[in-house]
């Protein structure tokens, strides 16, 4: 797993898009719960939607920074992304 600027046109790897997950779950439950339950102050509400929505942009921002190297001389065709295992990349050189 490589890691910068170089890497945002590459496949994430699954790891980084899991922790993107969580992050994005808990915050979403956390504003939800926080926006039903009448006993907390709504500046209290506020802040939890604030912190827990910038915490899920800068989780996004950094996996996508996160990235599987490949050599130079390999390609993966558009449609074997999905099906790639990004944590431990199998690639086939398509060069014959």
């Amino acid at each position: 797993m490589a890691f910068g600027l170089n890497q945002i046109g590459k496949p994430t790897p699954a790891t980084a898009t899991w922790v993107f997950r969580v992050v994005l779950y808990t915050a979403a439950a956390l504003t939800i719960i926080s926006a039903t339950i009448t006993e907390i102050p709504d500046h209290v509400k506020v802040i939890i939607a604030k912190y827990s929505s910038e915490a899920v942009i800068l989780v996004h921002a950094f996996s996508k920074l996160f990235g599987v190297p490949l050599p130079n001389d390999a390609g993966i065709k558009a449609q074997d992304i999905s099906e790639l295992k990004t944590d431990n990349p199998q690639v086939v050189n398509d060069k014959k």
